[in-house]
């Protein structure tokens, strides 16, 4: 009996200390289910940013064996270079428009799948 009235004091107690918004959730609920949104969303930034920076370092890595397998110069390869970081750097401006009306959660798991 002492056990059941600690236990309902302290029922009533954690009730009272949830406060509610205007939908009636519980603010503990909404706050986790927050805390779990931006977590998912940094683990997708990481991966995205992962196979970015690994894509841009593995064009100069098999620099040497493309220059000699499709006997390419060095100015010729330079120019390769260029053009990929001109068209990563001309990403950046539609996907950031996009991000902006549609979202960057979609917009960057569209992009980590293209």
């Amino acid at each position: 009996s002492l056990v059941a009235a600690r236990s309902s004091t302290t029922s009533i107690a954690q009730t009272s200390s949830e406060s509610s918004d205007d939908s009636g959730e519980s603010r503990s609920s909404t706050e986790a289910e927050a805390h779990t949104h931006w977590r998912n969303v940094a683990i997708l930034v990481a991966g995205v940013m992962l196979t970015v920076n690994m894509h841009r370092s593995a064009f100069s890595s098999v620099a040497m064996v493309l220059q000699k397998d499709y006997a390419i110069t060095t100015s010729q390869m330079g120019l390769l270079h260029s053009a990929q970081l001109w068209g990563y750097g001309a990403g950046q401006i539609p996907s950031g428009i996009l991000a902006d009306k549609i979202g960057g959660p979609l917009i960057l798991f569209a992009g980590a799948f293209m």
